[in-house]
Parts: C-alpha cells; sequence; structure tokens
C-alpha cells in the first residue's frame, strides 16, 4: 500500500490537514502502507493529496480509502461497542463541519495570513510555475466554501468575528468531551482522535501572522497536551526544523514586476497543459471527491 502526501513543516508530519489526518489514521490501525512525500499534486491527479495506490485502487477519496482498509481489517474503532461507534461517527460529522471551514478561513481567507504566509509558503515549497498557480486556485476553493456556508457575513471583519465565535464553542466542547482522557475513547486512540489532531495540530504549529484562533486554542491546556501526546506516541522522531521558512516578506502584490507576470503567465500555460494532458491519459478514470 502506498499513501502519497504533501511533505511536512514547521513540525507537522504533513502540511496538508487531510494528510495528516490518513497517515495518523493508518498509524493508529496498523496499516503497513508506504509513505510518499511530494510537492506537486498535478503529477499525480492534477488536484491535491493524499492519494492512496493499492493493486488496482487509486483514490484521493478519504472515505473510500477508510472503507477500503476497513474491509482489509484495517480500522481504528473495533475496540468499541455499536453505541460508542455511533457517537464517534456522529461526533466527527460535529468536528468536520466546525473545525475545516476556520482552518480553510486561517489558512487561505484570511488575507493576511494568506499573503504573509500560506502564498510565500508553498512559493517556497512547490516548483514553478505550478506554486503561482496552486495557492491562487486554493484559495479561490476556499473563499466559495465559506461562502455558500456563510453568505450572512457581509464582510471580512463579520467573518473572522464569526469563525472566532465559532472556533470558541467548538474548543471548549472538545474539552469537556476529552475531559482527563489521554484520548477521546479512553487509553486508545481512533479515527476521531486522527481527525481532530489533524485539524488542531496546524493551528497550533504554524506561525500565522492573523493568530487569533491559534492563541485561543493554546489557552486550552487539554487540548495541547493532547497534540503533544499524539507526537510523542507516533512522530518521536518528527523533525522540528523548518524546511520552507517564510519570513515577514512584504507584500508585493500589487507589484506586477516582468518577472512574476512571466512567471504567471508560464504556470497557466503549464496547468492547461497539464490538464489537457491528464485528461487524454485517464479516460477510463472517474472523477473523484477531493477533501483537500
Amino acid at each position: 500500500m502506498e499513501l502519497t502526501i504533501w511533505e511536512g513543516d514547521y513540525g507537522l508530519p504533513s502540511i496538508c490537514p487531510d494528510c495528516i489526518y490518513m497517515m495518523l489514521y493508518t498509524k493508529i490501525a496498523k496499516v503497513p502502507i508506504v509513505y510518499k512525500h511530494r510537492n506537486n499534486p498535478y503529477w499525480d491527479m492534477g488536484e491535491s493529496f493524499p492519494i492512496f495506490k493499492h493493486g488496482g485502487i487509486y483514490t484521493s477519496n478519504i472515505q473510500l480509502i477508510i472503507g477500503y482498509l476497513r474491509i482489509k481489517r484495517y480500522g481504528t474503532e473495533f475496540g468499541l461497542s455499536s453505541k460508542q461507534c455511533s457517537q464517534s461517527y456522529a461526533f466527527s460529522s460535529l468536528v468536520e463541519n466546525s473545525l475545516r471551514p476556520i482552518l480553510e478561513y486561517v489558512w487561505w481567507v484570511d488575507h493576511r495570513n494568506y499573503e504573509q504566509f500560506t502564498k510565500p509558503w508553498f512559493v517556497k515549497a512547490m516548483p514553478m510555475p505550478v506554486n503561482y498557480l496552486y495557492p491562487r486556485c486554493r484559495r479561490q476553493r476556499a473563499v466559495a466554501l465559506l461562502a455558500s456556508l456563510f453568505s450572512e457575513c457581509e464582510n471580512q471583519d463579520l467573518l473572522a468575528s464569526f469563525m472566532f465565535n465559532m472556533a470558541e464553542k467548538c474548543f471548549a466542547t472538545l474539552k469537556v468531551r476529552l475531559g482527563t482522557a489521554n484520548y477521546f475513547y479512553g487509553a486508545v486512540p481512533t479515527s476521531l482522535d486522527a481527525m481532530i489532531y489533524a485539524y488542531l495540530a496546524p493551528l497550533m504549529k504554524l506561525p500565522f501572522p492573523s493568530n487569533e484562533i491559534s492563541r485561543l486554542l493554546n489557552t486550552y491546556k487539554e487540548l495541547v497536551d493532547f497534540i503533544r501526546r499524539i507526537d510523542a506516541e507516533y512522530y518521536p522522531d518528527l523533525k522540528k526544523e523548518v524546511r520552507f521558512a517564510v519570513g515577514e516578506e512584504k507584500d508585493n502584490s500589487t507589484e506586477a514586476s516582468p518577472l512574476s507576470v512571466r512567471a504567471k503567465l508560464a504556470a497557466l500555460i503549464f496547468a492547461v497543459s497539464a490538464m489537457l494532458l491528464y485528461a487524454s491519459t485517464h479516460k477510463a478514470l472517474p472523477k473523484l471527491f477531493i477533501f483537500y
């Protein structure tokens, strides 16, 4: 089995929450799998990571991956009762509907975070010319998602306030649910723990310039200890150094230098060519839902 994922940085096993989720899930379930780190999804499926491969299976649909692994008897809930499994699935849905929009906002929609951290990181981590194209396209998807979910937020200030309040309620709920236990269902982690870690760890570790939600998370000692416990148990050898450092860079987005114009034009040409090549060589491959 093989899982292709985004590279990690800033003490994260991967820069992508969905990749972190699948990595931790497979570790908890003791799946015999090989992790392959990449920084250009356009060479694989033309969308994003993670990508799971095994025999004739080739997908980036997380639910399909988990379902396939469970068929192969690699699960994380085998020690739970039927009632606990139902509760876990319901709570996972609640977490997904709360934490994913928060992370989308912090990472991609908040203007300061995007211009000073997110975009510069991907520009450094990805190869030219796709490093200019991917952040722009990914941000457009995040903006569209939040616009569809929170249409009542008419401006950025209102959206920022709404996200902070939602994060506060979500963190408080997680704190109560975790209590004094090591994991959310006792002494052994499950897929719920993997999902929560995947969403909280980036908020805790990445140096977002607009860090109100990150600072809020750090006030919840139980959640911070939970993240550190996962790190110690499943990533004891994870390197802490920064690979693609993003400093206090000046925002030059409004300056259209000849180099930047040429780079963006090359990125557009490359992307169109890659999509045409992908379409011509994957005619039999059904379109898959990409989670990230």
